[in-house]
């Protein structure tokens, strides 16, 4: 079980640089079995892949299957000497057809967004699957929504689109799950409206220290009422 919050030696051993790109992540589930997951992994000396996903719930239901799809994600088809790196799409629509194959007695709720990053020319390439959309934060420019278009997965064969979006040296991603959806006294806030208006001033931080931070100040100490991750990457500036 991943540690219930942020604390230094959780950074130390989660977060990952791999030149010239460098990652972040806080994890804080609401119980002590959580539904929301992520990984990443180097597929190969140039590529990296990565994901967040929640799993509608909490509980033994939500874990368990939170164990399935990750063992049936799969990223990379190899045969023999060769072998083939899986779009975000084609990753996001075998896990689609395996949780319909299933056959489940209730259709759970699952979002995902998956991300291939090419570090030779800075390339990210993301599909989605009902998931909150990453907000990429360039180096220079105000914060934009990545709106890739995505259903949820396991309710219907479907098809995934796929955004490309090139990043310069600075440039910062985030991917979030909507643990921070909550009703004040105004008017609903989701996570992202959340995470846009709270970014400012934090937005110069070294991606480890911005997650971190930006997620501390959002949840404040009673901690949130879903779980919660947020896993940024930042491209190394010159």
């Amino acid at each position: 079980m991943l540690p219930a919050g942020f604390n230094k030696a959780y950074c130390r051993k989660h977060s990952r640089t791999c030149p010239p790109a460098h990652f972040g992540v806080y994890y804080r589930p609401c119980g002590r079995v959580g539904g929301d997951f992520y990984d990443g992994f180097r597929l190969d000396e140039d590529h990296i892949g990565f994901y967040v996903a929640d799993v509608v719930g909490h509980g033994l239901p939500a874990g368990l299957l939170t164990i399935f799809l990750k063992k049936a994600v799969r990223a990379k088809e190899i045969d023999g000497r060769h072998y083939r790196l899986l779009p975000p799409n084609e990753v996001l629509q075998l896990l689609n057809r395996e949780m319909i194959q299933q056959a489940l007695a209730e259709t759970p709720f699952v979002t995902m967004v998956y991300a291939l990053f090419d570090r030779r020319d800075g390339t990210l390439t993301l599909s989605r699957a009902g998931h909150p959309y990453p907000i990429y934060l360039p180096r220079r420019r105000e914060p934009e929504l990545l709106n890739v278009h995505g259903p949820l997965l396991g309710v219907f064969e479907t098809t995934f689109a796929v955004q490309r979006q090139r990043l310069q040296p600075g440039d910062k991603v985030l991917f979030y799950t909507d643990g921070l959806n909550a009703s004040g006294e105004g008017q609903p806030q989701n996570s992202t409206e959340r995470l846009l208006g709270a970014l400012p001033q934090y937005r110069a931080l070294p991606i480890r220290e911005l997650v971190s931070r930006l997620s501390l100040d959002l949840l404040g100490q009673e901690g949130p009422m879903d779980d919660f991750t947020l896993l940024g990457m930042e491209v190394e500036g010159s």
